[in-house]
């Protein structure tokens, strides 16, 4: 993992307040490169590469960010993207703008908290 981005990662989730993320860097094409990820699994970060694909590749065509407050109601989002997530309260995707020109990818995510009682805490 690349320190220097490992860093970027760790204060972007802390000082959100996010659960998980990562950052990931495009070959110049299509594919996407996890380079950096925390709270998650690659193969957890992977999938939401694969199923963030629509999302991601609008950012190519106009790079703003992507702020989802909720995602079970965005319409931003097909009920398919939004059933493939059912765990993600909210999400935010930033396009990163690196010195080389490579294209990158900022993700954060918060997830659903189980109320106490199904934990059986309550």
């Amino acid at each position: 993992m690349n320190t220097a981005l490992g860093e970027v990662l760790r204060l972007g989730i802390s000082r959100s307040q996010s659960d998980r993320g990562f950052v990931a860097l495009g070959d110049g094409g299509s594919a996407m490169t996890i380079v950096a990820r925390q709270g998650l699994t690659m193969a957890e970060a992977e999938s939401l590469i694969h199923l963030l694909d629509r999302p991601i590749k609008d950012l190519s065509a106009d790079p703003r960010p992507v702020i989802v407050s909720q995602l079970s109601g965005d319409p931003r989002f097909s009920l398919e993207e939004r059933a493939a997530m059912p765990d993600i309260r909210s999400l935010a995707l930033l396009p990163l703008a690196l010195p080389s020109g490579t294209p990158g990818l900022f993700y954060a995510d918060r997830l659903y908290e189980l109320p106490l009682a199904i934990v059986g805490i309550a």
